[in-house]
């Protein structure tokens, strides 16, 4: 789902971590995205919530680039998840907040009867505990659980297991930009652009690293017949992006390639690594694609 607005929650105690935690399935309104590993596959849940009621779900495969909706998508939320952990973020919306969001998920709002509370999902959250040796004052971080753990685990074999921070440090050494250009903005430039575009930016980052990990995995063990040319997503994607030189990134086109709007940003950022596009984010409106001059 486009969770772009909204105020993202990060408790700085154990007493507002748990007056959070209580708030969740009684009167919060807010989005909720999970960030899970399943079978060696990353999956994002997205839960819109309106006064701890789910109205929307989306679920993302990461490593496949497909996106489930509604019912499909809280069933499967139910069945994969169950006794997962990983990673979690809160954003909380105003009046405001939720009926923009809304107008921006239709594909992914429950019907009436399918509405049910948080508290039906049995989410669990705790805090990350970290070693002595990591005792330095840093930001709460969520995790969540469904149901029971399915082996018993350790606090450390927890964060061995997806310690997402851990990851995005050891990556980022070989991403030298994953949005060339926003260094080179003026003062005046950046102050264009909102809080929450910047923390949308930082979350795509973080993500399209993981999803590049498992990418470059994959394609150790694809093996293509002599000759053979396989049209990948992306490759579709690239051709339209070559056909009309510059495109934006909106509903119209996330229907016609059957995918998220947050997996064809994830495309762009890769396609723009490799200089073939240019990623452009206006302080109003949806970002736009453009063609390096010379791909055509």
């Amino acid at each position: 789902m486009d969770l772009i607005r909204g105020r993202h929650i990060i408790p700085s105690n154990t007493e507002e971590f748990l007056r959070i935690c209580k708030s969740l399935d009684k009167a919060f309104t807010g989005a909720m995205r999970l960030l899970g590993e399943i079978n060696g596959d990353i999956y994002q849940a997205d839960l819109l919530i309106k006064e701890g009621k789910i109205i929307a779900a989306s679920l993302d495969d990461l490593n496949k680039g497909t996106t489930i909706l509604k019912e499909d998508a809280l069933s499967e939320i139910r069945s994969k998840m169950i006794g997962v952990r990983g990673r979690l973020d809160v954003y909380e919306f105003d009046e405001e907040d939720m009926n923009e969001t809304i107008a921006n998920n239709t594909d992914a709002i429950l019907s009436p009867e399918s509405i049910v509370p948080l508290s039906s999902l049995g989410v669990r959250l705790v805090p990350i505990e970290k070693k002595e040796s990591e005792q330095k004052k840093r930001d709460f971080i969520f995790h969540f659980g469904f149901g029971k753990s399915r082996s018993p685990e350790s606090k450390y074999e927890l964060e061995r297991k997806i310690d997402l921070d851990t990851l995005e440090r050891r990556e980022s050494r070989s991403i030298s930009s994953i949005v060339p250009g926003l260094e080179r903005m003026s003062s005046e430039e950046m102050t264009e652009i909102s809080r929450r575009k910047m923390e949308r930016l930082e979350e795509l980052k973080r993500r399209h690293m993981l999803a590049k990990k498992k990418i470059m995995a994959q394609r150790e063990h694809i093996s293509i017949r002599e000759g053979e040319k396989i049209q990948t997503p992306i490759d579709r994607f690239f051709s339209l992006v070559k056909k009309y030189k510059r495109i934006r990134i909106d509903d119209n086109l996330a229907k016609k390639l059957g995918v998220s709007k947050t997996q064809i940003e994830e495309w762009a950022m890769i396609l723009e690594e490799h200089k073939l596009v240019e990623l452009h984010y206006p302080a109003i409106g949806e970002p736009e694609i453009r063609i390096v001059e010379g791909n055509e």
